[in-house]
């Protein structure tokens, strides 16, 4: 992370700031780390079909036009709106942003609460503090993860060993057009890419890929065979440091659930009284001894 200041002016780098901010910014940072399956997975598409990585808002709803208006939020692949703090808090303790939400059901990244769910997209003012982030996840997604906040971070290296996990946000029916509401069932989708992380993608490394899916309340995870013109082996057929395990699922826009099966199991499960955010932990899924995981709640 740098931050850029002119000659003679006060360093601006994370370690120049009070011990106040400089543990918010690490908790940020740490953020940034475990997105990086995200990330990674949204520049191996980038090289597949030029697709970008950071998008305009317009970019994902061309039909919207509350977002052909807006330059000050943007994308990360068509899963997370991130809205951005641009004015001082001068004497406040927070600031007021006005914010756009596309179509669709979009819900907070830390808590999983709706915080906006409709056919034609809306805006927002959010009272928004120094040690807030603005992060939606847009509901329909399933966002690979890695590694805990509580964890200690030093390189990419360090999170590549942790055990990744699922963030499932999936759709409301709200938001879908009234045409297809009867029969609504929730969905969500995503995949996650992994390679070695050191071998050129026009090298044929080694990699993996994870087609996630929700539908009728039952995740599925696969892993897909190698591409036909690449490497013929994965990650599991060379020894490597590298996780290719997911221990955790956590699930926005649940219902009330009174049973949970991990390939068809009973197991056990925990889920907010709020916002009836469902956590699954001790998932223990490696996709080198299984290639398909399911969980279903009922």
């Amino acid at each position: 992370m740098m931050s850029y200041n002119e000659y003679g002016h006060a360093p601006r780098n994370p370690p120049n700031f009070d011990g106040g901010f400089t543990r918010q910014l690490t908790y940020f940072i740490r953020q940034r780390y475990m997105i990086l399956p995200y990330l990674y997975t949204l520049f191996y598409q980038a090289h597949l079909n030029g697709s970008p990585v950071a998008r305009p808002l317009f970019y994902e709803f061309p039909g919207d036009m509350g977002s052909r208006e807006i330059s000050s939020q943007f994308l990360l692949g068509e899963h997370l709106l991130v809205s951005p703090v641009f004015q001082s808090l001068e004497n406040g303790t927070s600031v007021q942003l006005k914010v756009h939400f596309p179509p669709g059901c979009w819900y907070n990244w830390y808590s999983g609460s709706i915080i906006s769910d409709s056919y034609n997209g809306t805006d927002q003012t959010i009272a928004t503090l120094l040690s807030d982030l603005n992060v939606n996840v847009r509901g329909g997604a399933v966002i690979p993860l890695q590694g805990r906040l509580e964890n200690f971070i030093n390189t990419t290296a360090d999170v590549s060993q942790q055990p990744f996990y699922l963030l499932v946000a999936l759709t409301c029916p709200s938001s879908t057009p009234n045409d297809i509401q009867q029969g609504f069932n929730t969905s969500a989708k995503g995949m996650l890419y992994v390679d070695d992380g050191i071998t050129p993608v026009d090298q044929n490394p080694p990699v993996e890929n994870l087609d996630m899916k929700v539908d009728n309340n039952q995740l599925s995870v696969t892993r897909l065979p190698p591409p036909a013109a690449g490497n013929p082996n994965g990650l599991c057929d060379h020894p490597t440091n590298l996780s290719t395990s997911i221990n955790k699922v956590i699930v926005y826009g649940a219902p009330k659930v009174t049973k949970l099966f991990v390939d068809g199991a009973i197991h056990n499960f925990t889920q907010t009284d709020d916002t009836l955010a469902l956590h699954i932990k001790d998932i223990n899924y490696d996709w080198c001894v299984s290639s398909q995981l399911n969980i279903t709640w009922v």
